[in-house]
Order: structure tokens, then sequence, then C-alpha cells
């Protein structure tokens, strides 16, 4: 494997900040994708969030048993969305 200071030195950038930029480019595209998954589930239901679909399921707009799996999908998918925008400013502070 080659080394982060090797990889700098042939690109001409200091390796804390090409550790910096490789960091924040790993957690935008990661949250990209989450937020892409996110995406298809919210419009299969056509709701805003998490918080919209729980009061459709509530109310009986969403059938439980159909959306029970899409649900926690998008539970754990918000929480992942969370963890990376919170990366994403500690890294930029």
């Amino acid at each position: 494997m080659v080394s982060v200071q090797t990889l700098a030195k042939e690109l001409n950038i200091n390796a804390d900040q090409l550790m910096l930029e490789s960091i924040n480019l790993y957690l935008r595209n990661n949250l990209y994708k989450v937020e892409s998954e996110m995406y298809i589930i919210l419009q299969k239901f056509n709701v805003d969030d998490i918080y919209d679909f729980e009061k459709k399921v509530k109310s009986g707009v969403i059938n439980e048993s159909q959306g029970f799996d899409d649900f926690f999908k998008l539970d754990s998918l918000t929480a992942q969305k969370d963890k990376f925008k919170s990366l994403l400013a500690l890294l930029n502070d």
C-alpha cells in the first residue's frame, strides 16, 4: 500500500492537507449516498422526513406492514446523515 506521505509528495501537496481533503471527500460522498437512499424512500411514500412518515403510519395513510422495513431503514439513514453532517462540521471548523 502507498503511504499518504508518498502520495502527497507525488501530488506536491502537504500530507496533512491531503488527509483533510480525502476525509472531507469521503464524508461528502457517503452523505450523498445516504441522502440519495433517503430520497428514494421519501418519494416512495410521499413524505418529507421520518417524522412525517411516522405521522402518516399512525394516521393510517401509510399501511404499517407495507412501510415497516422502509421506516426503519429511513430511521437508520437519518442517523447516518446526521453523523456525516456532524463530522463534516467538525472537520471544517
